[in-house]
């Protein structure tokens, strides 16, 4: 037996725009989570290497 249902605009609107915005809640959330905490590992990396000094100025 097949449902007959109808459903309005402003309810498919509403159900739409809020499957949208859990998907964009969930992508940024995975951004929060795990880019920018690489970015900082890069960027720490990235000044540990311009700390450390170079064998010619080691060899005066």
């Amino acid at each position: 037996m097949a449902a007959q249902a109808y459903v309005g605009p402003g309810a498919g609107l509403t159900a739409i725009g809020t499957m949208i915005a859990l998907i964009a809640a969930l992508v940024l959330a995975l951004v929060g989570f795990v880019w920018y905490p690489m970015k900082r590992m890069m960027r720490a990396k990235k000044a540990k290497a311009d700390i450390q000094p170079t064998p010619s100025e080691t060899e005066s």
